[in-house]
């Protein structure tokens, strides 16, 4: 949806969870009080049963797009694709539908493309499904497990290309993404990053919310990921291509990270 310099616009009461992806342009969308100032690639998941009043900025108004999740649909009745927006609304209320928790909680949450890229794409797809019109409950219910699925990915490794965070840091992601799969230790990330260890290691809290060898976990499943879907390698050769010499503990920590084995994953996201 395109806003227009003066849309503003709100909704006292929407019983979904709402995700919302700014596509271009800026503004503020207030949830429950909260005021969110948002720009291109931003996420916000939010509460049940959530107030939102979108604020689209005079100059760059935000293009957004929106898929509305009903975690819980009691099975025995009728599915109505309707979400209410105000208490009045004749669904409001229902004991037919509620809120569950989902894989990042179930208060309001705020995430980028960048960390998680899938969600926009979903938010995306939801869009064109719906400007089509009413989808089949098929697709509405294919959409929802999209959702939840891309909520439950793990959040993505930084890119040295991201140029908000700091050189040093840039540096020390570029080192490892170059070759994931050799021996890494604290002290040659600091290295290459051209910093010390207590530095490197307060870089990486601060602006990734982990450590540099957790990081260098995450980007090593990472890699593996597209060794699993895009080679026929066996899963022990993607473990040790990609940095871990016990491919038992390669499968800890892929389960760890993305909930499912290496074996899992390549079957379900492998093309056919």
């Amino acid at each position: 949806m395109q806003f227009g310099p003066d849309e503003h616009s709100a909704y006292p009461h929407v019983e979904s969870r709402m995700l919302l992806a700014v596509e271009s342009g800026r503004g503020e969308v207030v949830v429950d009080g909260t005021v969110l100032a948002l720009g291109p690639g931003d996420l916000v998941l939010m509460p049940w049963g959530h107030a939102v009043r979108y604020r689209p900025d005079a100059r760059d108004p935000y293009l957004v797009h929106g898929a509305h999740l009903v975690p819980w649909q009691d099975a025995s009745e009728p599915i109505d694709l309707a979400v209410p927006h105000h208490l009045e609304h004749p669904l409001t209320g229902t004991a037919a539908r509620a809120d569950r928790p989902l894989p990042v909680g179930s208060a309001l949450w705020v995430t980028s493309e960048e960390r998680h890229p899938a969600l926009r794409t979903v938010a995306r797809l939801a869009t064109q499904v719906w400007d089509r019109g009413t989808p089949t409950l098929e697709a509405a219910r294919a959409l929802g497990t999209l959702l939840v699925d891309a909520l439950g990915a793990p959040a993505a490794p930084g890119s040295a290309d991201d140029h908000a965070l700091p050189l040093a840091l840039r540096r020390a992601i570029a080192w490892v993404g170059a070759e994931p799969g050799r021996p890494v230790t604290l002290e040659q990330v600091a290295a290459a990053a051209g910093v010390s260890p207590p530095t490197v290691t307060r870089l990486f809290r601060r602006h990734l919310g982990t450590s540099p060898l957790a990081w260098v976990l995450d980007a090593r499943v990472e890699a593996a990921k597209l060794l699993l879907t895009t080679t026929a390698l066996p899963v022990a050769q993607v473990a040790r291509r990609v940095g871990f010499g016990d491919a038992y503990y390669f499968s800890r920590q892929f389960r760890r990270r993305t909930g499912t084995t290496p074996t899992t994953w390549r079957r379900r996201w492998s093309a056919p």
